[in-house]
C-alpha cells in the first residue's frame, strides 16, 4: 500500500562479502528466517521500527496490523528485546532451499524460478562460435541450478531448441521483415510452447549443453528460394544479422506467455486463470557478431558510426 500510494521506486541492494565488525556465523548455527514474523499484507518483516503491543504488532511499512501466533517471542517486551532482529543492524539467518519439481503445482514455487535465454548469431562464422560455445558453457556452471535456460538462434530466421527430449530438436521460424506478407507470419507460440523453449537447468544440464556443441555458422543456401526474388546469396550480401527483428519476435513470445498478474495473496488475478508458466524474472544474453545488417535498427555502412 505504502509503495503504490508513494509514487517512489522500492528496492534492496544485495552485498556480498559485506564488511561488518561482527564474526561471521558458523551456517549451521543460523537461526532459520521462519521465525522471523512477516506481515500479512505487505509480507515485510518484523523490524525495530514496527509498534508492538500485547495482542499484535503494526508494519511499518503499510500499517497492517497483525497479531501474535500463540507463544510468539514478540508478545513480551523482554523476549521481544533480545531477539538479534530488534536491536542488531545486521542480522544472518537460515533460508531454506525450496525444491522446485517439475510435478508441483505451487505457484509460488513456479515464480522463484528466474529465467536466462541466450540469443545466439549465427552470421559470426566457426571462430565467433567457437568463443559463444565457451561462453555459455562457463555459464550452464555459473547459473544457479533452478534457473530456467532457453537457446535460441538468429541469422535471418529464429531457430528454437528443444532440449526436453531424447535428442535437441530446433524449430526455425522466419523473422518478419518489412515485405512479408501477413499471410505468411509465423508466431513462436505456433512452432514451440515457451515451457519447451526453457528447461529446468538442474535436470537438462547435460542437454543444454549438448544443443550448444551443435551450434554451426548460416550459409547463404539456407535461404528459402522464391520465384522472381534474390538467390540466397544474393539475399546474405544485403544481410543477414536481423537482431532487431530477432529481439522483438523473442520479447513478444516471452512478454506473452510468462507474465501473469498476481494479487498481493500470490493468486491469478481475473483473466490469469490460463495455465501459462510465470517467472520471476527473464535475462536476455545475446551473443552478436557484429553490426545489425538487415530488419529494425539495421545499420548500414553509411548509418554506421566510424
Amino acid at each position: 500500500i505504502l509503495k503504490d500510494e508513494c509514487g517512489l521506486p522500492f528496492g534492496c541492494v544485495v552485498q556480498p562479502f559485506i564488511k561488518t565488525d561482527k564474526a561471521p556465523a558458523d551456517a549451521s548455527e543460523l537461526p532459520s528466517v521462519e521465525r522471523v514474523l512477516r506481515c500479512n499484507e505487505c509480507f515485510g518483516y518484523t523490524n525495530p521500527y514496527c509498534q508492538f503491543n500485547r495482542y499484535g504488532w503494526t508494519c511499518c511499512l503499510c500499517e497492517g496490523y497483525n497479531e501474535y501466533p500463540s507463544k510468539s517471542p514478540y508478545a513480551k517486551n523482554t523476549t521481544r528485546r533480545a531477539l538479534p532482529e530488534m536491536s542488531d543492524h545486521l542480522v544472518e539467518f537460515e533460508v531454506d532451499r525450496q525444491e522446485l519439481g517439475e510435478k508441483s503445482d505451487d505457484l509460488g514455487q513456479l515464480l522463484q524460478r528466474p529465467v536466462t535465454i541466450a540469443l545466439v548469431d549465427l552470421s559470426g562464422g566457426e571462430e565467433f562460435l567457437e568463443l559463444v560455445k565457451s561462453a555459455l558453457l562457463a555459464a550452464l556452471e555459473a547459473l544457479p541450478s533452478v534457473t530456467l535456460f532457453g537457446l535460441v538462434t538468429f541469422s535471418h530466421k529464429l531457430g528454437l531448441y528443444d532440449v526436453q527430449g531424447s535428442i535437441p530438436v530446433v524449430k526455425s521460424v522466419p523473422i518478419p521483415t518489412s515485405s512479408t506478407r501477413p499471410e505468411d507470419l509465423v508466431e513462436l507460440a505456433e512452432a514451440m510452447s515457451l515451457d519447451r523453449l526453457v528447461a529446468p537447468l538442474d535436470k537438462f544440464k547435460e542437454q543444454i549443453a549438448a544443443a550448444v556443441e551443435t551450434l554451426r555458422p548460416a550459409s547463404s543456401w539456407e535461404y528459402p528460394i522464391v520465384p522472381g526474388e534474390k538467390s540466397g546469396a544474393e539475399q546474405a550480401e544485403s544481410g543477414m544479422r536481423n537482431f532487431g527483428g530477432a529481439m522483438d519476435a523473442l520479447l513478444d513470445f516471452v512478454g506473452a506467455c510468462g507474465v501473469v498478474s498476481m494479487d498481493p495473496a500470490g493468486n491469478r488475478r481475473k483473466g490469469a486463470e490460463e495455465r501459462n508458466d510465470v517467472y520471476a524474472s527473464t535475462t536476455m544474453l545475446p551473443f552478436l557478431a557484429g553490426r545489425p545488417d538487415c530488419g529494425p535498427g539495421a545499420l548500414t555502412p553509411k548509418a554506421a558510426p566510424e
